[in-house]
């Protein structure tokens, strides 16, 4: 009976040493399956939200996201638009872009970017664009926030 007891205590040893190990080297595949399966979604306000248009300038290209309103329920009255600037080896020092914030056919704002430091500097067109968040350096690009007001 003991042998037996102790066999059993071996196999299941054994067996959670595997189960442990399979989750820590396939714990990016779980969590994205995990994910997948329930319908979770990172939020905007990390990722930026949906890209909404693109513009190709030849070396390099202007990535516009929507206008970031969302909360846990409802909308915020203040939110953000994220603009991106992709590859980072192809762009310019400095770049200047008028930017349609609203996907409306009129810029809403011109951005002045110096790709070196990355610092970006705003000018507004329209009322509902209040200013510059911040700008970011992305993996692979530049990215600045332009806080919005909603309507």
């Amino acid at each position: 009976m003991c042998l037996v007891r102790r066999m059993l205590s071996y196999t299941v040893a054994l067996f959670m040493i595997v189960v442990a190990l399979a989750t820590l080297m396939g714990g990016n595949f779980f969590a994205a399956k995990l994910a997948n399966t329930t319908g979770i979604k990172v939020s905007p306000w990390y990722t930026g939200g949906e890209v909404v248009k693109v513009i190709d300038h030849g070396g390099y290209r202007t990535l516009i996201h929507r206008p970031v309103f969302d909360a846990l329920f409802g909308q915020t009255q203040e939110g953000f638009v994220q603009i991106d600037w992709q590859p980072l080896a192809a762009l310019p020092e400095t770049m200047e872009e008028d930017i349609d914030c609203f996907n409306s056919g009129n810029a809403a704002c011109h951005i002045r970017l110096d790709t070196k430091t990355p610092t970006a500097q705003v000018t507004v067109y329209n009322p509902q664009v209040i200013g510059l968040e911040k700008s970011y350096k992305l993996k692979d690009g530049l990215a600045v926030r332009v806080l919005l007001r909603r309507e």
